[in-house]
């Protein structure tokens, strides 16, 4: 399915789910009310890569269960926004569930629905136009309350910085492509991820060529060049 197919599937589902998005918000006069403001911002990281933008967030879908695990509020956060606000009640504990960069809303009418929640991409390397990420966080409302949910990125990251210290001083490597195989096409944002089947992973994932390999082929010193990135979906499939 290509890429304009299967946003076109996900626009039509959207507009399908509009009435039970709006069912998923429920109040209960006898229970003070408090304003409670939600900024988003993504897990601090210790490298970063050009490519993809590891920083870039364009969509988010927040969730918001009750202590019975009921959809509280399900919010759909477009266009770059990266905080919103809703009424929750005080002295009462909520689970905030988010996915960004779906391109899409993601909700449920309960908690438990989110371990079917399955994100796929059409081609290894789709997410270069943000990160697919994921968060999940209970917290107990104040007055004043202001929220900060962390999303973490739903992909491996592998680094690869080549060493030529051993090499002869007449020898010369130059690096001209890197890539990764065997790379699942889909994610669980909120279940441990694991491919059923040879069909359920590219054969081929990412791939850096030319001027994107370039770091390998700059030293450092002592030998040691530059790093360069690639990624891939989280899983389970090494474990038995």
């Amino acid at each position: 399915m290509g890429r304009k197919t299967r946003l076109l599937n996900h626009i039509l589902k959207l507009a399908a789910y509009i009435p039970v998005v709006s069912a998923c918000t429920f109040s209960n006069p006898l229970h003070e009310k408090a304003e409670v403001n939600i900024d988003f911002r993504e897990a601090p990281t210790s490298v970063r890569s050009s490519c993809p933008d590891e920083n870039l967030i364009t969509d988010i879908s927040l969730m918001i269960f009750d202590e019975s695990g009921n959809a509280e509020d399900c919010i759909w956060l477009g266009n770059n926004t990266l905080s919103c606000c809703t009424d929750l009640v005080i002295n009462k504990k909520y689970t905030f569930c988010a996915c960004a960069n779906f391109g899409y809303q993601v909700y449920a009418d309960h908690i438990d629905e989110l371990q079917e929640i399955v994100f796929y991409i059409a081609y290894p390397d789709e997410y270069k136009e943000g990160i697919p990420m994921a968060a999940v966080d209970e917290i107990l409302i104040t007055e004043d309350c202001s929220i900060d949910i962390l999303l973490q990125r739903l992909m491996a990251k592998i680094s690869i910085r080549m060493d030529r210290n051993r090499l002869d001083k007449d020898v010369e490597m130059n690096v001209r492509s890197v890539r990764i195989g065997n790379c699942p096409r889909y994610i669980k944002p909120f279940k441990d991820s694991r491919i059923d089947k040879e069909d359920d992973a590219f054969p081929l994932g990412f791939i850096l060529d030319d001027i994107q390999t370039a770091d390998l082929n700059y030293g450092i010193g002592n030998g040691l060049s530059k790093e360069v990135s690639l990624y891939m979906f989280e899983n389970l499939q090494g474990r038995s």
